[in-house]
């Protein structure tokens, strides 16, 4: 059985400039409700493709994505949080006392694969119980590091890398 799970194409999306409709993605998850184990809440990219946002402007990402959170919940989708690598871990915290069972980790695009670890060591440290054990599922956002996956105990992982190397004629 596949475990499916629908991504908004925010971060797609935010990178081609183009917003996502909030409604229009609650009405095709409800509509393909059948086929989809879990749906990954609306988050807020910060900034424009390009150019690295501001602390303002992660923030009010952060506070963006949280709505869009409640407002899917009160729309009877329960969905998958996002944690961005960038933003302050109160959000991250806010998520598990709100009873998200189920969190996705974004480490930043832009970051190597040392500071990515450094800030997953950090996320895990935080979300782990003294056995090690996430209290929470984790989803991995575009970790294509094989270093990265195998560190942590993630949940689900996904990454569109693979696909996109292998259509500009990558192994």
């Amino acid at each position: 059985m596949l475990n499916l799970i629908l991504d908004s194409g925010a971060f797609t999306a935010w990178s081609k400039g183009t917003p996502v409709d909030i409604d229009e993605y609650i009405a095709y998850a409800k509509a393909n409700a059948e086929g989809i184990n879990h749906v990954v809440a609306l988050d807020v990219i910060p900034g424009e493709f390009g150019r690295v946002p501001t602390p303002a402007e992660v923030e009010a990402s952060a506070a963006s994505s949280w709505e869009n959170l409640l407002y899917m919940q009160k729309e009877g989708i329960d969905p998958v949080p996002v944690f961005h690598q960038g933003e302050r871990f109160y959000w991250l915290h806010k998520m598990i006392e709100h009873g998200c069972k189920y969190i996705g980790i974004s480490p930043a695009n832009d970051r190597t694969t040392q500071q990515k670890r450094l800030w997953l060591d950090r996320v895990f440290g935080e979300i782990c119980d003294a056995e090690g054990w996430p209290v929470v599922h984790t989803h991995a956002f575009g970790v294509t590091a094989v270093p990265l996956l195998m560190r942590y105990p993630w949940y689900s992982a996904d990454s569109s890398t693979w696909a996109v190397t292998a259509g500009r004629g990558g192994m």
